[in-house]
């Protein structure tokens, strides 16, 4: 083949469409972190970030080199760099020089450190009942890092607020202090420390270098420790590592999706340090919050949004913050886009898809029945949803349960998820002991569920 014809990163477009066809997305997703570097119509150069997808491209070396040999039609071959700043479109009158800058700065390049949001502050966060004491702690800790409250974990269902808050942390420190803070989302922490081993095996520095340079931190942010799962020697890492910090009173804060007794396939020592300072758990916002994040958006976005709107949105979006964001963000896109003001009706129209499944057929929700119970049993919805098990709270959280599970299509994740991040198996056990109780013949629970259930229903047919 003529080495002087031109290939442009389009190529690299057509080569990974005819792998995307022959693999399932499982297998492919990940090579999405490829970047095209250069093609001179033998040797295919691409980027990677690190070692660790360096090894797992090599992978499909093959593979790629004949999607390559067919495109191009004649023999071609194929080579992985690391390029940490991405490789972009070679010169086509340089691609070889191209490729060798690329491979000229793998051997310098570090792993890329995760930078905090500068919207992720304290000032942006809206606190709630649900939400009140990790707000709290943050902020604390903020202020007199590795003082108090060390470690702390979060902990918590998806759009809740964790990273919004480990960040702000992350944020106010940096702005405010000449500490050195490092934040890391597990994975790259996880992805980071596969890189030192490999490095190590091809005589650069290893995981002694990794450890040291984490030791050397003042402020030790993690998100997301459940993937930390199987992953044993990034937990032994991490445990060494935690250790120095928490002797030299360095501040910790990871978050997590669950509860520390609920992470599996986590060496023992390493969750008993995670629980071993302030764990603090979100919940979903309750509607007062819901409507006070609505409308705090609205005014640091400088828009206006009918009230009735606003109450329409959180009384229909029960799951989380990132949901409410995305139902203001549709409206507010449509009304730009059309620049014309919203009616309460459009708003509905065009929220129906991301609305309905937050309610079954009858417009029940389960914020409905938590509100309906609490005021039944005198107790706040954030004590329904929380984690305190006296019986005075256990029995009107399981009676809420058990009515959100028969009188809604919700699956028993999705109630679990309404009710504080709970896993199935609470949900099931709260379920089958209503239910045990009324087939016994237990005619105080019958009447309660029967009153419960009409108040509902009644509640409903109000707001229709």
């Amino acid at each position: 083949m003529s080495a002087e014809k031109n290939y442009t990163e389009d190529f690299w477009r057509d080569v990974a469409s005819r792998i995307k066809e022959s693999l399932p997305e499982s297998d492919w997703k990940w090579l999405e972190r490829i970047a095209f570097v250069s093609f001179d119509g033998e040797t295919l150069v691409l980027s990677v970030s690190s070692r660790y997808f360096q090894e797992k491209a090599r992978g499909l070396e093959e593979l790629i080199s004949n999607m390559c040999s067919e495109t191009a039609g004649a023999q071609c071959r194929t080579e992985i760099i690391i390029s940490q700043q991405g490789a972009q479109p070679a010169s086509p009158s340089k691609p070889a020089a191209k490729a060798e800058e690329a491979r000229a700065h793998e051997a310098k390049s570090e792993p890329k450190t995760s930078r905090f949001k500068p919207e992720y502050t304290f000032e942006t966060f809206v606190p709630g009942n649900n939400s009140d004491f990790a707000y709290n702690a943050c902020r604390a800790i903020a202020q007199n890092p590795g003082q108090t409250y060390n470690p702390l974990l979060l902990y918590g269902g998806v759009g809740l607020g964790k990273t919004h808050l480990i960040q702000a942390v992350g944020n106010y420190i940096e702005k405010n202090t000449p500490l050195k803070v490092s934040y890391k989302t597990c994975l790259d922490f996880v992805e980071e420390f596969t890189d030192s081993v490999m490095n190590q095996k091809s005589g650069n520095s290893g995981p002694a270098a990794f450890r040291r340079k984490y030791k050397k931190v003042d402020v030790l942010l993690i998100d997301d420790i459940q993937y930390l799962e199987r992953k044993v020697e990034s937990q032994t890492a991490l445990f060494d590592i935690y250790n120095t910090l928490y002797d030299a009173d360095k501040q910790m804060i990871f978050t997590s999706d669950r509860p520390v007794n609920e992470l599996q396939n986590i060496q023992e020592r390493i969750t008993s340090r995670f629980g071993s300072g302030l764990t603090v758990d979100l919940q979903p916002p309750d509607y007062e919050t819901r409507v006070a994040i609505l409308r705090k958006k609205c005014k640091d976005g400088k828009v206006s949004i009918d009230p009735e709107i606003i109450k329409y949105i959180a009384e229909n979006i029960q799951s989380n913050v990132r949901d409410l964001e995305a139902c203001l963000k549709k409206l507010i896109a449509y009304s730009d886009v059309l620049k014309k003001k919203l009616t309460l009706e459009e708003a509905k129209r065009q929220l129906k898809d991301l609305i309905s499944g937050t309610q079954d057929k009858s417009g029940i929700t389960i914020d409905l029945i938590i509100k309906t119970v609490g005021d039944y049993y005198n107790c706040t919805p954030s004590d329904i949803r929380g984690k305190k098990r006296s019986q005075s709270l256990a029995f009107p959280r399981q009676i809420a349960i058990y009515l959100s599970h028969t009188l809604t299509d919700f699956s028993l994740t999705e109630i679990g998820n309404s009710f504080g991040g709970k896993d199935h198996t609470t949900i099931m056990y709260s379920i089958e002991k209503i239910e045990k109780l009324i087939a016994s013949g237990d005619g105080e629970t019958q009447r309660s569920v029967n009153l419960l259930t009409n108040a509902v229903k009644s509640k409903v047919k109000d707001i229709k």
